[in-house]
């Protein structure tokens, strides 16, 4: 199931007037998260081997995804008449993760 919304960082909240207190409004805890650059064209979803690179990390590291991935936009080109959307995905994840 895909959800659309938009992220909201705590400490924005105020400035953005967005109520916590609203319905509509979920709230994330702050959690452990593995993250990687997804491309899509044209608004396609992305596809599995899209997140590949992640999900190897997240294996290599024997780490276990502890929730739902969600993305953000990071930037967006027009390419040879098409849209290319560069999103970045964060994934929880439970263990050690290695600090680089």
């Amino acid at each position: 199931d895909i959800e659309i919304g938009m992220r909201v960082r705590a400490e924005d909240i105020g400035f953005l007037g967005v109520d916590p207190r609203d319905k509509t409004v979920q709230a994330f805890p702050e959690q452990e998260c593995v993250y990687g650059i997804v491309r899509s064209t044209d608004g396609e979803p992305f596809a599995e081997g899209d997140v590949r690179h992640v999900a190897a990390y997240i294996d290599d590291n024997n780490l276990a995804v502890s929730g739902d991935a969600y993305t953000e936009i990071v930037a967006v080109e027009r390419r040879d008449g098409k849209h290319i959307r560069y999103d970045r995905v964060f994934v929880p994840v439970s263990g050690r993760v290695p600090q680089e």
